[in-house]
């Protein structure tokens, strides 16, 4: 069997998110309520294999963080991802993978004209295939 890692940092006031120390087997993190201004490019494999991620309260946007390239391109096998509280006015593909069960974009400036219609096109052609 697989021993999985459940990782919480949240509310630790970390601005650098290196994931060079973080457990190949890591499934679950939780960074809500940092400042992260920067993720280094050692987090791909990390983010490429999470589960579960809580980025909520961090003002990623405000801080220089692309959504799209520096976190949603790297997500391949998310199911929970929590991005509230970060500023963000609109995502590109919110939910690119069809096994995402879970999108909390709460507490951003975003519209809902901004994100139904994406979800809808994805929702589509998921039931085309």
């Amino acid at each position: 069997y697989w021993n999985f890692v459940r990782l919480s940092v949240g509310n630790n006031k970390l601005n650098t998110l290196s994931c060079s120390e973080l457990p190949y087997n890591t499934y679950e993190l939780d960074l809500s309520k940092n400042n992260i201004s920067k993720i280094d490019s050692n987090c791909k494999h990390i983010l490429g294999q999470i589960a579960i991620l809580d980025l909520s309260c961090n003002q990623l946007v405000s801080n220089g963080i692309n959504i799209q390239k520096d976190i949603l391109e790297k997500l391949h096998f998310v199911v929970s991802l929590k991005l509230a509280g970060n500023n963000i006015a609109e995502l590109q593909n919110p939910i690119r993978h069809f096994n995402l069960l879970n999108l909390d974009i709460s507490s951003n400036p975003i519209t809902l004209s901004k994100i139904v219609g994406k979800i809808d096109i994805i929702v589509k052609s998921y039931l085309q295939t």
